[in-house]
C-alpha cells in the first residue's frame, strides 16, 4: 500500500509538472509573439522615418533628413540603406561605416527664410486642425531650425499631438504604434486617466490576442480583465467568446467534459448561439452522467439505492458500535 501511495504522489508530481512546463511555454510562446509585433510596429516606424528622410533629402530638408537619420542609426545602425544616406548628409565619419574621402557639402540651412513666429504659427494652426502628423513634422523642423524658440510650449504641443495621435490609433486598432506614440508622450509629462486606460486595454488586448492557441487560460484571463472595464473596446467581446469556444473544445477534446461545458457557458453568458448551446447541453448531460455517486449520498427520488448495494430492512435493529 505504501508503494502504490508512493506510485500515486509520483505521477501527480510528473502531472503537475508537466502541465506547469506546458503553461510556461505557452506564455514563453506568447510573450514571444508580442515582442514580435511590438519589432514590427517599431520596424514600420524606422521604415517610416527612412521614407520621409529621403523626401526631405529631395525638398533639401538636410537638417531634418540628418535627424530622422540619426534617430533610425540610435535604433539600428545597420539598417538597409542607411549608411549611404547618411553619406549625403552627415559631413562626418562619426554615423557612418565607410568614411568617405570626398568633403561632404554643407548642408542647406533648414526652413531657409521662414521665422520662427512663422513655423510656430503653422504649428499652432495644424494643432488647432487636430492635424497631429503635420503637428509633429513642423515640431521638428522648429527645433531643428530654431532649438531655442519657446521650448516649453513646443513641447506641449508635441504633447498634446503624440497623446491624442496615440489615443486614436489605439480606438482605430493601430495597437503597437498607438503604444509607441503614448510612451513617447510620457516622456514629456504625465499622461491623463483616459491615456492611461488605452494603454492599459490596448496592452491588455494584445497579451490576449497573443496568447490565443498557446495558453487559453491566460487569453481568457487579459480579454476578460479587459471585457469587464471595457466591454466595447474593438472586437474584445468577440475574442473573449471565441477563446470560451475555443478552450471549451480543447477540453472536450480532451475527456474534461465538466470544463468544457463551463466554457461553453461562460461563451453563451456573452451571445447565445444555437449550435454552441446544443454542445453545452451535451458536454453538461456527460458531466452529470460521468459523476460519481458521493459516498453517504442518499438515494435517488424514486428510492432506488445505488447499483450493488442491499435496501436495509427496517425491522432489524442495527448492532451497538464495538
Amino acid at each position: 500500500m505504501f508503494t502504490t501511495l508512493l506510485l500515486t504522489l509520483g505521477a501527480m508530481v510528473v502531472v503537475l509538472s508537466v502541465l506547469g512546463i506546458a503553461g510556461y511555454l505557452g506564455y514563453a510562446a506568447g510573450e514571444v509573439d508580442h515582442q514580435n509585433r511590438v519589432a514590427t510596429a517599431l520596424y514600420d516606424e524606422l521604415q517610416n522615418q527612412y521614407d520621409l528622410a529621403v523626401q526631405d533629402i529631395t525638398a533639401n530638408r538636410v537638417q531634418l533628413a540628418e535627424k530622422r537619420l540619426q534617430y533610425i542609426h540610435g535604433v539600428d545602425a545597420n539598417y538597409p540603406g542607411l549608411a549611404q544616406l547618411l553619406a549625403q548628409t552627415v559631413p562626418t565619419a562619426e554615423f557612418s561605416p565607410t568614411p568617405s574621402p570626398t568633403p561632404m557639402p554643407t548642408p542647406t540651412p533648414l526652413a531657409e527664410g521662414v521665422t520662427a513666429e512663422e513655423l510656430f504659427a503653422q504649428l499652432q494652426q495644424s494643432a488647432e486642425q487636430t492635424n497631429w502628423d503635420n503637428v509633429l513634422e513642423l515640431a521638428g523642423v522648429l527645433r531643428l531650425s530654431h532649438p531655442d524658440f519657446s521650448p516649453e510650449q513646443v513641447d506641449g504641443i508635441v504633447f498634446r499631438a503624440l497623446r491624442n495621435r496615440g489615443v486614436a490609433r489605439i480606438d482605430a486598432g493601430q495597437l503597437e504604434v498607438g503604444i509607441l506614440d503614448l510612451k513617447n508622450a510620457e516622456r514629456l509629462a504625465p499622461l491623463d486617466i483616459d491615456a492611461v486606460q488605452r494603454y492599459n486595454w490596448a496592452r491588455m488586448y494584445l497579451f490576449g490576442r497573443d496568447f490565443e492557441n498557446f495558453n487559453w487560460p491566460l487569453s481568457i484571463e487579459n480579454y476578460s480583465t479587459l471585457y469587464s472595464v471595457a466591454p466595447n473596446f474593438l472586437d474584445v467581446a468577440e475574442r473573449l467568446w471565441q477563446a470560451y469556444a475555443k478552450f471549451g473544445s480543447a477540453l472536450a477534446g480532451g475527456g474534461d467534459v465538466c470544463g468544457a461545458s463551463t466554457q461553453f457557458a461562460n461563451a453563451l453568458a456573452i451571445r447565445s448561439d444555437v449550435e454552441l448551446d446544443g454542445k453545452r447541453v451535451e458536454m453538461e448531460s456527460q458531466c452529470l452522467l460521468g459523476t460519481p455517486t458521493p459516498e453517504g449520498a442518499l438515494p435517488s427520488a424514486e428510492g432506488t439505492p445505488p447499483s450493488g448495494e442491499n435496501t436495509p430492512d427496517p425491522n432489524l435493529t442495527p448492532l451497538p458500535a464495538p
